[in-house]
């Protein structure tokens, strides 16, 4: 009970879960970096 009313107030405060912000801002270099050198003629 207490931890749904706790993510709703966190639903209500900011869009994203500051643990998705994070994993994200983990992966997204790693996904630039793939995506870059996927774009590079072999």
């Amino acid at each position: 009970m207490f931890h749904s009313e706790m993510m709703q107030n966190h639903d209500r405060r900011e869009p994203l879960p500051s643990e998705v912000k994070l994993f994200l801002l983990q992966f997204e270099p790693a996904l630039n970096l793939s995506f870059y050198l996927f774009r590079q003629p072999q």
